[in-house]
């Protein structure tokens, strides 16, 4: 099994000056980047703000989702954020 390196997703509406949007970034752990790009970026590029690569152990406790495992969790996440549906706390 390969290394999973995170990636750092931010979807629209995150606001780094205040703690009230932080739900908007997603970590989400993969093999690539290009997996990570299959799901979010092609179809959104325009809703989020970038892609950064990470250690994984540096992060392992706060992931969000894990590919390809939580592929359709994620998709429906950025589903909802890129419509401006509000998701349910």
């Amino acid at each position: 099994m390969s290394a999973l390196s995170v990636f750092e997703v931010v979807l629209p509406g995150f606001d780094g000056s205040t703690d009230e949007t932080d739900d908007k970034v997603l970590w989400i752990a993969a093999k690539t980047l290009e997996e990570v790009q299959r799901l979010v970026d092609p179809l959104r590029a325009e809703a989020l703000d970038g892609l950064i690569d990470q250690e994984v152990a540096e992060l392992s406790r706060n992931l969000d989702y894990t590919l390809p495992a939580d592929a359709d969790a994620l998709l429906e996440r950025v589903d909802l954020a890129c419509t401006g549906i509000q998701e349910p706390i």
